[in-house]
């Protein structure tokens, strides 16, 4: 990550030497059902920070950070968006929930904002973004590729069922693994979307029985 973010720092000084302070911003879901994913990417964000700080920070300056919280929800995610780039910073770490991001990233790339996302997996994070947006996540129509065929290895001739919780992740990896298992005609017996916020599956637990499940996938974003 360090050096990561290092390489990041050199192309963002060139980019823009006339700041006097080196300023980056890392946003992501620090409150919330996914708070501990976020908190921990911020932790590695802030440590490699204080590490090329120690050693003399970028061509002599030292890196400020600055943290804002999208709490993985969409409209605060381009609220925060607007707010970076408000604040004149040109390099954002935004990492949070596909649905967030991508919600966000039009204002980045409409304002030319250097963005890391280190952790959404949704493939519109790269297919709508621009030349200045890098991901380090896999994407989900590559990893269902993989989950698709250990699925058919295993459990071919059995009743499945693909679940999802409406999600931007958990529909999407939910999809793209019917569509690549369709592809080695292994037929769902059940596609459906099921509310994340209910706390009686009880008749979600008879249809699958009624439907003589035996296999069970489940997209989910927490």
């Amino acid at each position: 990550m360090k050096k990561f973010l290092a390489t990041f720092a050199f192309m963002l000084f060139a980019m823009h030497p006339a700041y006097a302070d080196i300023i980056w911003a890392v946003a992501g879901p620090y409150t919330g059902s996914v708070a501990a994913l976020g908190l921990s990417q911020q932790s590695g964000v802030k440590q490699a920070v204080e590490d090329i700080n120690a050693a003399g920070g970028v061509n002599g300056q030292k890196i400020t950070l600055k943290i804002y919280d999208d709490a993985c929800d969409p409209k605060q995610a381009v609220a925060v968006a607007n707010k970076i780039v408000t604040d004149n910073i040109h390099l954002v770490l935004h990492g949070s929930c596909s649905a967030a991001s991508l919600a966000a990233q039009k204002t980045y790339m409409d304002e030319g904002t250097l963005v890391i996302n280190p952790t959404s997996s949704n493939p519109k994070i790269t297919d709508e973004g621009g030349s200045h947006l890098f991901r380090a996540m896999y994407r989900d129509d590559n990893a269902a590729v993989v989950l698709a065929n250990e699925i058919n290895k295993n459990y071919a001739g059995k009743k499945l069922a693909i679940l999802h919780d409406k999600s931007a992740y958990g529909q999407g990896i939910a999809e793209y693994v019917r569509s690549n298992l369709n592809k080695a005609e292994f037929k769902e017996t059940l596609f459906e979307a099921y509310d994340p916020g209910n706390h009686d599956y009880s008749s979600l637990v008879t249809r699958l029985r009624e439907k003589g499940i035996e296999v069970l996938f489940m997209g989910l974003s927490s």
